[in-house]
């Protein structure tokens, strides 16, 4: 093998100024196009954090909405059993009313035979 002494030389020779000029421009481009896809990732990483933290806000939209649905659902459950409660506590004191006005009306009607 050689030994490095530190000298370098083409071995080609140096190309012409046209097609120096056209490797700078085809190298230029493919910087251009490297920063261009690097934009093109900052701005998708961009699009992917806003579409996340919307995406976080709609879940916990969601979630209060639920559970002011299951809240409201108990509510009128709760509502419903109360109607029931009184509704048959009316009913209870419907009957104790007509029994009480049917046994005064009774003894009324003994006293007024008793009577007569």
């Amino acid at each position: 093998e050689g030994q490095n002494c530190g000298f370098v030389q083409w071995v080609d020779e140096q190309w012409p100024p046209t097609m120096e000029n056209a490797l700078l421009k085809l190298w230029s481009m493919v910087e251009e196009s490297k920063s261009a896809r690097v934009n093109d990732n900052l701005q998708s990483a961009l699009t992917i954090h806003q579409l996340t933290e919307e995406k976080n806000k709609l879940d916990a939209d969601y979630d209060k909405l639920v559970k002011d649905v299951h809240q409201l659902v108990d509510f009128q459950q709760d509502r419903v059993v109360d109607f029931s409660y009184l509704q048959s506590a009316v009913t209870y004191q419907h009957q104790c009313r007509a029994e009480l006005v049917a046994g005064s009306f009774g003894q009324w009607l003994k006293r007024a035979s008793l009577l007569g």
